[in-house]
This record gives structure tokens, sequence and C-alpha cells, in this order.
């Protein structure tokens, strides 16, 4: 480690705040206390990043990683890295009383070093959307953001209700979602995207393979059968699967794109892709009940 990373360090332990003490357990299970809220954030993860902002919180964050684009306002936080590696030094002058990052991934060595120096680090992974609206009420539990995130969670919970009781009783549709299109990669049942395919009242055609974003061929596409193929890559499936039409989506042309920002990103704005998955879904089905 470089010098000046440890003087850095050492100047920031000398004049981190004294208060009430708050302890969290991050996606991990790990449990992390910090002494008081916090007042200065490195976010690693794009989608802390947004959770901040819900919460009136951004204006804590004082570096950012290189996707964090979203609200506009997040784009002017100086980026410290990205997926694949983190400036240290950068970081380290910052003085952040909490870095969020993912508990994956090719910087867990430099994240490592980091809390050696003493730094907090606490690892943001949501699974499915009950974990989305825990991980913002963590997020203004260490930034004292309460009442913030009281009303964005109660209109969260709003509208996913109002979602889940517009489309529980449609016809079930068998549908294909498409992360990336070459090579292919989709979503098993551990992803909470097909949390969302089952509240728009889809049934994901690869629910029970177990990596959570599994890569297949073509093979297996056909053999199941979608009547809907979803694409968050930006190549719809008549791209992909133009010559196919023994697939049922191909056949009826149900193929349909979707932004990776909305639907790709465990925050509360989920819900503006919950909202796009069920109406491709929904014109799917009419198209169908048509056809019949």
């Amino acid at each position: 480690m470089k010098p000046v990373l440890w003087l850095f360090s050492w100047l920031f332990l000398c004049s981190f705040g004294v208060g009430a003490a708050t302890t969290v357990v991050d996606d991990t299970g790990r449990k992390l206390t910090l002494a008081g809220p916090v007042k200065s954030i490195v976010s690693l993860v794009p989608h802390a990043t947004e959770q901040l902002f819900e919460i009136d919180a951004g204006d804590l964050i004082v570096g950012a990683g290189a996707y964090s684009n979203y609200p506009e306002a997040a784009k002017a936080i100086p980026r410290v890295g990205d997926y694949y590696t983190l400036n240290l030094e950068q970081i380290v002058s910052l003085k952040p009383d909490l870095i969020i990052a993912l508990p994956d991934g090719p910087t867990l060595q430099q994240l490592e070093q980091l809390q050696q120096l003493g730094y907090a680090v606490f690892y943001s992974d949501p699974k499915n959307l009950q974990q989305i609206e825990n991980s913002l009420m963590t997020f203004a539990r260490l930034t004292n953001r309460m009442v913030q995130a009281d009303a964005r969670v109660q209109q969260y919970r709003t509208e996913l209700a109002a979602l889940r009781q517009s489309y529980q009783n449609r016809r079930k549709m068998r549908v294909f979602y498409q992360v990336w299109h070459e090579p292919i990669y989709t979503i098993s049942g551990n992803s909470f995207i097909n949390e969302v395919i089952e509240i728009c009242g889809g049934i994901n055609i690869f629910k029970d393979l177990e990596l959570p974003a599994p890569q297949i061929g073509i093979e297996s596409v056909i053999a199941g059968r979608p009547e809907v193929i979803i694409s968050q890559s930006g190549h719809r499936g008549d791209s992909v699967f133009p010559d196919f039409d023994e697939i049922p989506a191909v056949h009826h042309l149900t193929l349909y794109s979707i932004s990776a920002d909305d639907i790709g990103r465990p925050t509360v704005n989920i819900i503006k892709g919950i909202t796009s998955m069920c109406h491709s879904i929904e014109s799917a089905r009419q198209k169908y009940s048509v056809s019949q």
C-alpha cells in the first residue's frame, strides 16, 4: 500500500465523528456499526446511487462508480472507478464515512484493502422486490433520512400492489427474457426480474435454472416455446431469432424490448420497468386472444 493511502486513512480515522451508533446488516449478512449518521458516501453501484437520491441523500455522495447515471444529478459526481478497478488513492482522499459496493466482482481485493484501512464497506445486492424496499430503508437509517424513506416506500408498496392486482387473474404467458443476445443470456428464478415476470402474469421458461443469469443456447429457447420474448439488451427477438418461426413468439410477432436501466436495477424506480414489462406481456396476450 502506498504511504499516501496510509496517511489519508489515519487522518480519516482521527476525524471520524462520535455519535449514536447505528448497526445494520448488509446483503452478505455482515454486521456494520457506524458511530452515527454518515456524512459522506462513495457509491460504487448504480442502484445504490439511485436509491440514495430517492431519499434525498444524493448530496452525501462524494464519489461514484462509472455507471451511476441516474438521476441526472448523479452524472456530476466524481468517478472513482468502475466494475473492474477502483482508484484507491482518490477514494481515500475523499475520506468517506461509508463505501457501498457489490459483494462480488474484480474489485473485491481492493475493497478488502479499504476495509483494512478502517473504511466501512456495505455490500448491496438486492435479490427480490422486498429486498429493494429493505435496502432503501437501510440506507435511510444510515443517513438519517427515515421520513423521506417512509414516504417513498409507501408509494412503492401502493404502486406494486396495484400492478399485482391488475394482472393476477390474467392468462399465464410463457416468457423468454433475454438479457443479452450474443451469446444469449437469460435470468432464472434467482433474479428479481423473475418476480417481475410473475407479477405481470408470465411464466419464466428458464425459472428452474440454478445461476441467476445463465448462458443458454438457441436450441433451449426453441424447446421452451416462449409465447413472448422480451429483451433488455436493445436487440429485439425478431433480430436474434428471425428464422425460427417454430417459436410461438416469433410466429405471432410478440417480441418486445425494455430499457435495462428501467428493469435491470434493483431500485424503487423499477415500478417503471414492471409497468413496461406488464404492458408488453398484455399486448402479447391480446394478440393470442385475437388469433384463437
